[in-house]
């Protein structure tokens, strides 16, 4: 819609959608990204079982992680059963080729599988490992992501378990995460190595470019009045000779532009 103001300059309004107002909230209290900088792999763990409710809402982090397309490629499978947990630790155990506990006596384990027909299916279920971690620890619990999940359910025994939870279709194991009340945690950090980030800064001819259209997108887009070509060409052209004799001398002046 167009309107004239005062002034008789007219102007144009741009109605925008509405939006939800916690669309535009920004939360600054930091609370999520101090989660991302204190977490920490827990290989220690009490065995009480967490409760229904706060496995919930770890499950449900899990849920929102970002996936290609959004075609929500993995599936979490979460088992508290106590034989089940402790035949996917043996399982575990044997790839591994130990006799120990794999999962460190976490009594939950948390199982993300992820159809191998999409193609970003091996990021989407790494992305929703690391949720179900972050949530895990927001939550005041440990957490530890456990590998050989790929080779337990490619394996005929893993293949069958899978058919007796009613999973059918072409899943591959990404991982356990593994989670319960933590007995110790780790008190230190290892340091981040010099050379892990790398910036590439902005600048030349690309970057003035940008800058410009920033802040004078017209004045960018405009397209440039291009000078007149100059051209060679006479004027004042004047003829004199001598009518008189037929070898006259005849001269042409000219002046060049």
């Amino acid at each position: 819609r167009w309107f004239s103001p005062k002034d008789g300059i007219p102007f144009l309004k741009i109605h925008l959608p509405r939006r939800p107002s916690h669309y535009y909230h920004i939360n600054t209290n930091m609370e999520a990204l101090e989660a991302l900088l204190t977490r920490r792999s827990c290989k220690s763990y009490r065995p009480e079982m967490p409760s229904e409710e706060v496995l919930n809402k770890i499950l449900a982090a899990g849920t929102f992680a970002p996936t290609g397309r959004g075609a929500q490629a993995p599936i979490i499978v979460a088992v508290t059963n106590k034989e089940v947990r402790d035949q996917l630790s043996q399982m575990n155990a044997e790839i591994l080729g130990t006799k120990a506990d794999p999962f460190y006596g976490a009594p939950v384990v948390l199982v993300v599988l992820a159809d191998r027909t999409k193609h970003t299916y091996i990021y989407d279920g790494s992305s929703v490992m690391e949720n179900l971690q972050l949530a895990a620890h927001a939550l005041g619990l440990g957490s530890c992501w456990i590998h050989r999940a790929k080779e337990e359910f490619d394996s005929e025994a893993g293949k069958s378990l899978l058919k007796s939870w009613g999973i059918e279709g072409d899943y591959e194991g990404i991982g356990h995460c593994i989670v319960g009340y933590p007995d110790k945690l780790p008190t230190t950090e290892k340091p981040r190595k010099a050379d892990y980030i790398h910036y590439v800064r902005g600048g030349g001819r690309i970057g003035r470019f940008f800058w410009c259209f920033a802040r004078r997108p017209h004045s960018c887009l405009r397209r440039r009045k291009r000078p007149p070509r100059r051209r060679r060409r006479l004027r004042n052209c004047q003829w004199s000779g001598k009518d008189s004799s037929i070898s006259a001398a005849w001269t042409l002046r000219f002046r060049l532009a």
